[in-house]
């Protein structure tokens, strides 16, 4: 069983107001990429949520950092790294002189949870004939697998349509917290949509190919990301 401690730190921070609100800053280990239109300019921020700094493609023509967090507040999260990038000629960018100065030109900043993408490891969808050994899938009320939970099964969701997978489901990132993901899924079948909200572990999830898919594999026997 895999056992994650949590460090958990208050911050008190002022609104334009007399009153204040408390943020609560959750240590974390997770994965993501952010996709990036010319259009889009991501806001890099502090801890109290003042933009400092943009992201843009313009600079280094970046369309999908891949990006490792550290930290997370109620509406953001603290960038550790800058893993791989694909620029806008399809290219994986794998240069480690150039991540690193990536990184240290963006690490500690906060983005909004709203810029972050993941999607479903592929396993999730695969069959047991496939995965011999594979668990149920659920949705938990809280980030362990002690708390409530939802079952749910994405194989049913591209078995019931027609619509290729990119128009079955969306996820968005609501929270994060150790090696757990908060997200709403939703669900579209028969003409209508389904939320599913809570939270689900990392393993659960590749949001890249090339160096988190096979982590589920890998670990597939983890019952608790705790």
């Amino acid at each position: 069983m895999l056992k994650l401690s949590c460090t958990i730190s208050f911050v008190i921070a002022f609104s334009i107001s007399i009153n204040s609100q408390i943020k609560v800053i959750n240590e974390c280990d997770l994965e993501f990429n952010l996709a990036i239109s010319k259009q889009d300019s991501i806001p890099l921020m502090n801890i109290d949520e003042k933009i400092i700094k943009y992201l843009t493609q313009a600079e280094y023509k970046i369309i999908e950092p891949y990006i490792t967090i550290s930290q997370s507040s109620n509406n953001s999260v603290k960038i550790k790294s800058i893993d791989q990038v694909i620029i806008n000629n399809g290219d994986n960018f794998f240069n480690k002189s150039q991540l690193d100065s990536l990184t240290k030109k963006y690490a500690d900043f906060w983005i909004n949870y709203k810029y972050l993408n993941t999607d479903f490891n592929e396993s999730v969808f695969m069959s047991k004939k496939l995965i011999p050994n594979k668990k149920p899938l659920h949705i938990y009320s809280r980030p362990s697998t002690e708390s409530e939970k939802t079952r749910i099964n994405p194989r049913d969701w591209l078995f019931e349509n027609d619509k290729s997978i990119e128009d079955l489901y969306k996820i968005n990132i609501l929270g994060a917290k150790q090696r757990w993901i908060k997200l709403k899924i939703t669900v579209k079948q028969n003409n209508k949509n389904t939320d599913y909200i809570g939270w689900m572990p990392w393993y659960n999830f590749c949001h890249n190919v090339l160096t988190t898919c096979s982590r589920y594999l890998e670990d597939i026997k983890i019952k608790n990301a705790e």
